[in-house]
């Protein structure tokens, strides 16, 4: 029984170059992982600016090329999220078809310029007086002879998150009776 050799007897504890090695994966995970993260925050961001501006234009394409059908692009806000819905109007039967929903990602913000007093505001706090609902917050509404914006959509917009630094921005703009997206 003398004869046993304990392992742990010599163990001092961990070397410097064992210390360092482990400091250094764990700096490289945290690195990484912190730059995914911020990529997956700005791409929602990028991509939820994206879908609407691209509601936006089809629905004025899809207007501008039917004169029997009106065409909206509806944002709405039930106190968490922000949801975009274009819908289409058949004018002779008055029958409204919803042809898609995009709900933004939870903590998107959706801003309009206020020129009187010089600040984005939260859309939605605006009342919109095409809106016939409180849901709704905007509606893109379009000319079908030249594509005009109808409604009072037409202004400086930004789309941002609450976990994310980017903003972007775009204008709905009226020049020569057409709609002009600026992003």
């Amino acid at each position: 029984m003398k004869n046993r050799v304990n392992i742990f007897s010599n163990n001092k504890g961990f070397s410097l170059l064992e210390i360092i090695i482990v400091i250094g994966l764990i700096g490289i995970a945290i690195g990484s992982s912190s730059f995914g993260l911020s990529v997956i925050f700005n791409g929602n961001v990028n991509a939820g600016a994206s879908e609407l501006v691209n509601e936006i234009r089809m629905a004025q394409t899809k207007q501008m090329a039917s004169s029997t059908k009106t065409f909206d692009v509806v944002i709405t806000h039930d106190g968490d999220n922000y949801y975009v819905t274009t819908k289409m109007l058949v004018n002779a039967t008055s029958t409204v078809t919803e042809l898609k929903s995009i709900k933004m990602s939870n903590k998107m913000s959706i801003k309009k310029y206020n020129d009187s007093t010089s600040l984005y505001e939260e859309l939605s706090s605006i009342t919109d007086p095409v809106a016939d609902t409180s849901l709704k917050v905007k509606t893109f509404r379009f000319s079908p002879s030249s594509g005009k914006v109808l409604s009072s959509a037409h202004g400086n917009y930004q789309v941002s998150s609450g976990i994310s630094s980017v903003v972007v921005d775009f204008t709905v703009v009226q020049v020569n009776g057409r709609v002009y997206i600026e992003q």
